[in-house]
């Protein structure tokens, strides 16, 4: 293996500090050579050494100019180092060189979603993601992006689909999202009633049961949970160890909104049902202070 071989796998295994040496020593012999000066740049673009890494590309593309990945890592560090414009020129100059670039419509894409232009950040990710359907970046990203403009029957399958796929950290990323779709439909609907109920049922169920018993119950809805539970179909019914019966995705939550409230009240389950939990708990205290039942 070459001294370039090697520092080239280092670059691929993200060792970038060890292969910076290498690098720097290998363009010292041979400063022309377009392969060392691209792995260069690349590896002082992501040591954050945006200046060397833009001065290195921009002598690359000099010396090679049909060299399609030196331009879409020079846009990606003019895109870290703020300079947009200069970003997305070097990235459409990729893309007018290899037109099936997907990195080129990846960064292309990131850059307008800094510009604020969703529009043409989700034209850009469609693109790369119909050339590779796999690539986990690009499903993230434009899974990001359509969520961004309200296009949540767009975002979700793509989300599912990284859930399920488990290539972290994008399987972490798409568990968060899917999370906040959920959030931001179940409140676009106000205080629910359904929920209210389901709550209540919580803090009768748990007042009568000891506390590892609760802690039980909680603990395995939330591990339940972990890939996100559909709150919005009451058909998609879930089963628990804990308890018999079956609940719905909205039911469960309830119960483990209310369940981390008797084990911990500091316990963000990134779900608010705080208004509905008050309402429900008001409930409660009427119906044990005065017999009253809803």
């Amino acid at each position: 293996m070459t001294d370039l071989e090697h520092a080239v796998k280092l670059c691929k295994n993200r060792k970038f500090a060890e292969a910076l040496p290498l690098l720097e020593n290998l363009i010292g012999n041979d400063p022309r050579n377009e392969n060392i000066l691209y792995n260069l740049g690349m590896c002082y673009s992501e040591l954050g050494k945006l200046d060397e890494s833009i001065k290195t590309l921009q002598y690359c593309v000099k010396i090679q100019p049909a060299f399609p990945n030196a331009y879409v890592a020079l846009g990606y560090a003019l895109g870290e180092k703020g300079v947009l414009q200069a970003a997305i020129d070097n990235l459409q100059i990729a893309l007018s060189i290899d037109p099936e670039n997907k990195y080129a419509y990846r960064n292309l894409g990131g850059t307008f979603m800094k510009l604020d232009e969703q529009e043409k950040a989700i034209e850009c990710f469609e693109k790369g993601h119909s050339i590779d359907s796999e690539d986990p970046s690009l499903t993230w990203n434009l899974a990001f992006a359509y969520k961004s403009v309200g296009r949540f029957d767009d975002a979700e399958p793509l989300l599912s689909k990284l859930v399920e796929g488990g290539s972290r950290p994008y399987s972490e990323f798409a568990r968060g999202l899917k999370r906040e779709i959920a959030h931001i439909l179940f409140k676009s609907k106000g205080l629910r009633m359904d929920a209210v109920f389901y709550c209540l049922a919580a803090l009768k169920l748990f007042d009568s049961k000891k506390k590892q018993d609760v802690r039980d119950i909680t603990f395995e809805i939330a591990l339940l949970g972990t890939n996100g539970f559909d709150t919005a179909s009451p058909d998609h019914k879930y089963v628990l160890k804990s308890l018999p019966g079956e609940f719905t995705g909205l039911q469960l939550l309830c119960y483990m909104f209310v369940g981390f409230k008797f084990i911990d009240k500091t316990q963000d389950i990134g779900f608010d049902l705080s208004d509905e939990y008050a309402m429900a708990l008001d409930m409660w205290e009427l119906e044990k202070t005065n017999g009253f039942k809803p």
